[in-house]
């Protein structure tokens, strides 16, 4: 490929290779035209995924492309889950401001929340309908109901020959249940008295705990408390056994009350991390092991206590970000650290080491992405996008500026937000401040990474991305005016691999016509009739059907009597008639009025029907009228793509002065069509590439541009000299390379 100045609406194969993006389909408007709102993606697993729409203290849920609603007559409970305006949402606390603010976690089907101003919340999945928002505690540890009893035994016996010597021994007691918490203590119970002799024992008692399994016993005094004891039973005799002080009671949690909630949340090695409160935006804390609530430690420390410590270096460390990989990764304003055991010892309060690695500084808001053993973060200056990882070369850590390259693109714009999709894409999708998109295809393994841009007809806001199925769904929240009224739409990319060309949408905000249903008993009557039986089907006479041989040859008919589920139609068009008809299989209902379109209500729109580029038209009570039927329809936004070389020099005349132009081109093509190539500085309009069979127009859905296609172009002789190739229409452009053939004047 010729080297590439720009391209617009274009996207790089990881072969080379640039491909016109497809379009976006309308999933519906942001719930409030007057404040914000933010996507987040959540991959409970490979086939239950969601993007949420988190607002002004609401968050809506979005699945395979459109909002979730709770369709009537759904069994209940529902929890804190209801329709409101026909969508699913749940209340939630945080105003239009905080939710740009919020840090997100997931484990499992819940997903952990956190704000600086508003106390930790737990988003639950219980069912696709049932969702529950809970506030997150941090004493999950059932209190211990009642107090203990002590008594001194005194069987001594003359013989015995001993004088007790009484002395203060405290107790306390545990509860253990079967899901492998612990109870908090009871309260500490001490007793003066004396079991230095077998005969001399003291009985400890106490009441029952619901649910528990058995009882852990504690031993000591001065409030330095060691384990003595398991029983399953409510007493236990102590016969002078010392304590050990492996084994020790709950003694207190660090809390979190108002102005102390974290702002950062994260799992490491089966603790939850929390970070960066108001008071204390140094400081992390881990929980206890599995008991992510948990924020107890105990005296003396044991290993599987909560942790808490604070990073301490020559500037502010503000904790901004943390993520889990192979190590710990915590990202603050101004730097990179990494947490591990200390000499590689298991992470325990007393071998937690904060290391300082980095010292690139990371955005407040944008989460970082990790791809595969990277993580992509954006720095606090907002425009540069680093990929940090681990270089064993140097035993350290080390980032990548990945926008080094093309710094145009951001030249006085910051990313407001940013998405990885991976398959099929591969590709980090970055929504500016201008309202465009810079998008980056990404495979760090194989040292590629390049630039393109994306616009549309409006501004977009927010972006998203999300596994669903075996692909990558893209989500935009896109500002756009619609008849001199400003809309908020949120949009998913369309995403298909399929190879047809009437199937392949490139407009924007878009929603496709298609209606197929199953037939069986096809008839061949005569040559002009058939008959067939579609199960409820709901049509009159007058109704006009399509069946699809293949990507081009099809069978148009047009309904002329109804009997029940039977229908009789004549043959209209044919372009290939089999001998031998299919008598089952998939049969579509053609339309000539299309409604559902009052999103895009006294617009103008383009189409694609059937592989034929329509007029354009504007929509009136959101309806469309097409000049004919149609099987499949897109309708939406048309966009512009385009690809500009680099001004074009010969090798062996290299030189910016001289006057030169381009007399043909040829250029490498797959299954597109609609190409336009020239200079857009020319005084000439782009050349229109054509099909190799002159009789057929380039509209038409089968005269695609496969192979090389060499055309003149004549453009302006000029000092500077670039191709570009364009695509104006709702049509495909694959572009593999470009050959130009320069030609030098002598002044």
């Amino acid at each position: 490929m010729t080297g590439v100045r720009a391209a617009n609406n274009m996207m790089i194969e990881v072969e080379g290779s640039l491909i016109k993006r497809l379009g976006s389909y309308y999933i519906g408007q942001r719930k409030l035209s007057n404040r914000r709102s933010r996507m987040i993606p959540w991959e409970i697993s490979n086939d239950d995924t969601y993007t949420l729409e988190f607002g002004h203290n609401f968050v809506r849920f979005i699945r395979f492309g459109g909002y979730v609603s709770i369709p009537v007559g759904a069994p209940g409970p529902f929890y804190d889950a209801v329709n409101v305006g026909g969508i699913m949402e749940v209340a939630t606390p945080w105003t239009e401001d905080q939710v740009q603010e919020l840090k997100f976690t997931f484990a499992n089907d819940i997903m952990y929340i956190a704000h600086p101003d508003v106390q930790t919340q737990e988003l639950r999945r219980y069912g696709l309908y049932a969702w529950d928002l809970v506030a997150m505690t941090t004493t999950p540890h059932v209190a211990f109901s009642g107090t203990l009893t002590l008594t001194q035994q005194n069987n001594l016996i003359t013989a015995d020959n001993y004088v007790p010597v009484n002395k203060d021994t405290s107790y306390r007691v545990s509860a253990q249940f079967a899901d492998g918490t612990e109870s908090l203590p009871s309260p500490i119970a001490t007793i003066n008295g004396d079991t230095g002799h077998p005969r001399m024992t003291i009985t400890v008692s106490w009441p029952a705990q619901a649910g528990a399994v058995r009882y852990t016993v504690y031993k000591g005094n001065g409030g330095v408390f060691g384990f003595v004891a398991y029983t399953t039973a409510t007493s236990w005799i102590d016969r002078n056994i010392a304590p050990s002080f492996d084994v020790v009671p709950l003694d207190s949690a660090w809390d979190f009350g108002p102005g102390q909630f974290p702002a950062v949340l994260e799992f490491y090695k089966q603790r939850l991390a929390r970070a960066a409160t108001r008071a204390r935006p140094q400081s992390v804390w881990l929980s206890r092991p599995s008991v992510f609530s948990s924020l107890f430690k105990s005296i003396p420390s044991q290993d599987d206590d909560a942790i808490l410590f604070t990073l301490v270096a020559r500037k502010r460390q503000n904790i901004r970000h943390m993520v889990q990989m192979k190590s710990f990764i915590i990202f603050t304003d101004t730097g990179e650290w990494v947490l591990r055991g200390a000499n590689g010892s298991p992470l325990t309060p007393a071998t937690a080491e904060p290391d300082f690695e980095t010292s690139y500084g990371r955005h407040p808001i944008l989460r970082p992405l990790p791809i595969g053993n990277r993580i992509l973060f954006v720095k606090n200056v907002g425009n540069t996008i680093l990929d940090l990882g681990f270089e064993y070369t140097a035993d350290t850590f080390k980032a990548d500026d990945l926008t080094r390259l093309a710094k145009d693109l951001f030249k006085h714009k910051s990313i407001v937000s940013y998405a990885y999709a991976d398959y099929p894409y591969n590709m980090l999708f970055c929504a500016l401040s201008d309202g465009t998109l810079a998008v980056m295809t990404y495979v760090r393994e194989h040292e590629i990474w390049g630039w393109t841009t994306m616009a549309t007809d409006g501004k977009i806001l927010d972006v998203s991305a999300v596994a669903e199925g075996d692909l990558y769904a893209v989500y935009f929240q896109v500002e756009r005016e619609i008849d001199g009224v400003k809309k908020y739409f949120i949009e998913r990319m369309v995403n298909t691999q399929s190879d047809r060309i009437d199937e392949l949408n490139y407009l924007d905000c878009s929603l496709t016509y298609t209606d197929d249903r199953s037939f069986t008993n096809l008839v061949r009557v005569s040559d002009t009739q058939v008959t067939l039986d579609i199960a409820a089907h709901g049509l009159a006479v007058g109704a006009v059907l399509q069946y699809d041989f293949d990507e081009y040859d099809t069978v148009r008919m047009k309904v002329t009597g109804v009997a029940g589920n039977t229908l009789t139609c004549a043959i209209q068009r044919v372009s290939a008639f089999p001998t031998n008809l299919p008598t089952s299989g998939t049969i579509y209902i053609c339309a000539k009025v299309l409604t559902g379109l009052s999103h895009l209500e006294g617009h103008t729109v383009s189409m694609l029907a059937d592989g034929f580029v329509l007029s354009q038209a504007t929509v009136a009570l959101g309806e469309l009228n097409l000049p004919d039927h149609f099987a499949r329809v897109h309708v939406g936004l048309k966009y512009r793509a385009y690809v500009d070389t680099l001004n074009i020099e010969h090798q062996s005349r290299v030189g910016g002065y001289m006057f030169k132009t381009v007399d043909r081109v040829t250029l490498n093509l797959t299954r597109s069509r609609g190409v336009y190539v020239g200079n857009p500085l020319s005084s000439r309009d782009l050349v229109s590439l054509e099909s190799r069979d002159s009789s057929d127009n380039m509209y038409y859905p089968g005269s695609v541009l496969d192979g090389p296609y060499e055309t003149g172009v004549h453009i302006d002789w000029a000092r500077q000299a670039f191709i570009r190739v364009e695509s104006r229409d709702p049509l495909p452009l694959n572009l593999k390379n470009i050959v130009p053939d320069l030609i030098y004047g002598d002044d």
